[in-house]
């Protein structure tokens, strides 16, 4: 995914466009991580947003027994109704307080669907003012629409409980949301669907009355 390829071998260019910026490959006892960009850095007040993709939580190359595993855990969350799941937010005021926080152990892998709108409209308002910053907002939803393109027209790869990124610092202004979690990527022959509805729904409830309106 970050190694140099030539011009018209793959869609790669198009793609590194949505993800943090490469920084080298480091060998920790024999297994070798990506070293990528902190989207984080520099911004010690910013509010921060993980969000799971898909519906699809496995590969087919797992055990029957775990595949099965994935799928009972993923109907019960929003992943396997409407291909998405906020997994975390951090919420800080405009000196990098920690206001708030939504994590797993608050209840965030119990959420409705009803109630995601409302998440996403909480991440770009600033808890200062109550006022949504639809710059931002609007970001976020062009962002989406792009990657949402790229996966319904050039991607023919598979993506299995990958993220995306957001950053919202009301203080300076400054947001960035990027896909990242590539540990289980692969060639699909075809658009993977599963990531696609989950992008498609978070593009809605971004636009939704309810949500950042």
């Amino acid at each position: 995914l970050y190694k140099k390829e030539p011009p018209k071998a793959d869609t790669n260019v198009k793609l590194r466009e949505f993800c943090p910026k490469f920084d080298g490959i480091k060998d920790v006892d024999g297994t070798d991580y990506l070293i990528l960009e902190n989207m984080l850095a520099g911004r010690d007040n910013a509010s921060s947003m993980d969000i799971k993709i898909g519906s699809k939580t496995y590969t087919d190359d797992m055990a029957a027994d775990k595949i099965e595993r994935c799928k009972a855990k993923t109907a019960k969350t929003t992943s396997g109704k409407v291909g998405y799941r906020i997994t975390g937010i951090i919420i800080k005021d405009n000196q990098g307080n920690i206001i708030k926080t939504h994590t797993k152990k608050e209840g965030m892998d119990k959420i409705t669907i009803e109630a995601l709108p409302g998440y996403l409209k909480e991440f770009v308002t600033n808890p200062e003012t109550s006022v949504v910053n639809a710059q931002a907002r609007d970001f976020f939803i062009q962002r989406l629409e792009a990657i949402l393109a790229w996966f319904q027209t050039s991607n023919k790869r598979y993506f299995i409980s990958s993220s995306l990124f957001f950053v919202m610092d009301h203080s300076k202004n400054e947001f960035d949301a990027k896909m990242i979690d590539f540990g289980h990527v692969g060639n699909n022959g075809g658009p993977d669907e599963h990531y696609i509805e989950g992008v498609s729904n978070l593009v809605k409830h971004f636009k939704s009355e309810e949500g950042t309106q």
